[in-house]
């Protein structure tokens, strides 16, 4: 199953969102300023010759979206915004956005944002993380809760009717850097635990509803996790309330109404042993695997 949700995160990645075009670096830089066209190179081991990129690539692209990102200057407090349109993600005409925030001098986020398609001047901000750990959060914004889902072509996309920006503005993190399209500078630490992730977590919600966003600071904020988000958000969460006690002068003061959890991972280790016990014990599951992998999973639990 994680190979499975690894192939589609990276399909995803390359084929969805092939033509994320950002502004130059900057603040608060206009959706109409200069831009600079990105396309990202087809997986020669998925991609079929029929497939198309969804725009007419430059002269000399870079393989990848973070070959450029990582040529850009790392600067903290520096971002990158642009506006999209239905040729990348089929949203009715509704507003969206793809953007990048320095967190640090060292780590760059990417995100993906949705405007509420209700009324996005009072609808909640929801921001979604997909866990792994190390999967792409484009995974759930291209084919789960976002305001489109990938077509089989892995080169379109169709109208999510059911989007959780039907009537909340949703922001699609990929975290921590190194995940996705968001980047670490060479040579930089690259998030080894949970916590690791925590700061650039609360930096970014400071930059988003401060300088990229800041008509929406006043706004309900929920945070969303899926899998291994269940480990993410209790995390993040409780990161920025032990700031706010420090009275950090980095702690984020955003109106954080609520958690969801989706298919959460809290703890791995029940999740070994029922596994074992479902597909070793029980006579539904028997059969599923072989004696071997039967023993194997019993040496991991004993």
């Amino acid at each position: 199953m994680m190979l499975i949700h690894s192939f589609v995160t990276a399909l995803l990645a390359t084929q969805a969102s092939a033509r994320l075009v950002l502004d130059h670096p900057g603040m608060g830089a206009a959706p109409d300023s200069p831009s600079i066209p990105i396309m990202l190179q087809k997986f020669a081991s998925s991609a079929s010759s029929s497939q198309k990129p969804l725009t007419s690539p430059p002269k000399t692209p870079p393989a990848y979206l973070s070959d450029f990102l990582d040529k850009m200057p790392y600067k903290a407090g520096q971002h990158t915004l642009r506006l999209q349109d239905d040729s990348l993600c089929d949203n009715r005409g509704g507003t969206q956005w793809s953007g990048t925030a320095d967190v640090s001098d060292e780590h760059r986020l990417f995100f993906y944002t949705f405007e509420s398609r209700g009324d996005p001047d009072t609808d909640p901000v929801i921001l979604w993380l997909n866990g792994g750990p190390g999967a792409s959060s484009l995974l759930g914004g291209f084919n789960e809760m976002g305001a489109c889902m990938l077509n089989d072509d892995s080169n379109s996309t169709t109208f999510n009717e059911w989007g959780w920006n039907r009537n909340a503005t949703v922001i699609i993190l990929d975290q921590p850097a190194g995940v996705g399209f968001s980047t670490v500078k060479e040579g930089g630490y690259r998030a080894m635990k949970d916590a690791d992730g925590s700061e650039d977590f609360q930096t970014f919600l400071n930059m988003w509803f401060n300088d990229i966003f800041p008509e929406k600071k006043h706004l309900p904020l929920i945070i969303a996790g899926e899998s291994y988000g269940g480990h993410y958000v209790p995390t993040y969460v409780k990161h920025i309330l032990d700031s706010r006690s420090y009275n950090s002068k980095d702690a984020f003061w955003g109106n954080i109404t609520g958690v969801v959890l989706v298919d959460a991972v809290l703890d791995m280790a029940p999740c070994v042993t029922g596994g074992y016990e479902l597909l070793c014990e029980t006579e539904n599951g028997k059969g599923i695997i072989n004696e071997t992998s039967c023993a194997y999973m019993q040496d991991m639990i004993a």
